[in-house]
């Protein structure tokens, strides 16, 4: 009997000793409305959208871009949208940054001026912005203190946690949970 209580306390002991699972990598979708532009015609802009991921173990962070977003086919509509997604591996680790770019003047940016932009931004530098850029950042956030993560939303690509960022006609943004998301798929 004494050998059974002891090996009893030997494997609570030990039990508690284990280090806690990580906490499941969330599907995160962001639905973009784009309804501001510096232009004279709202709408009418081309958009890159990038993503920058930021936590404790630097050779988990980075950026990436998400996609662009053009002009609306219907300029009397003054709104056009699109679904984003991010997964990433140790996202419950990282907080992320989404970031908008577009040029007043000119319809696209090259690519390697823009990814140079994010890639110093991403490394906590400020880079200098050219006059004519207009550029839109969300504020920073981490997917597992959503409310919608705590509900058990983000484990499965079909019940992702959802957010909207929206741009508006007076250059202000908001970017909230939005669980009537129409970007209900990972």
């Amino acid at each position: 009997m004494r050998r059974f209580l002891l090996l009893a306390l030997v494997l609570v002991g030990c039990s508690n000793s284990v280090a806690p699972r990580p906490r499941p990598d969330p599907f995160v979708t962001v639905w973009v409305r784009d309804q501001y532009d510096s232009t004279s015609a709202r709408g009418q802009s081309t958009w890159t959208t990038f993503v920058i991921l930021s936590g404790p173990v630097a050779t988990q962070n980075g950026w990436g871009q998400q996609g662009s977003l053009g002009p609306t086919s219907d300029p009397a509509q003054r709104f056009s949208s699109t679904c984003e997604s991010v997964s990433a591996d140790s996202l419950s680790e990282r907080l992320a940054l989404w970031v908008a770019l577009t040029d007043t003047v000119a319809h696209n940016i090259p690519n390697a001026t823009m990814n140079a932009k994010i890639d110093s931004l991403q490394r906590g530098l400020v880079p200098q912005w050219p006059s004519t850029w207009v550029r839109l950042l969300t504020a920073i956030v981490d997917p597992i203190a959503s409310v919608q993560y705590s509900q058990g939303h983000g484990l499965r690509p079909d019940d992702p946690i959802k957010w909207r960022w929206d741009w508006h006609a007076d250059g202000t943004t908001a970017f909230v949970e939005d669980a009537a998301s129409p970007c209900a798929r990972f």
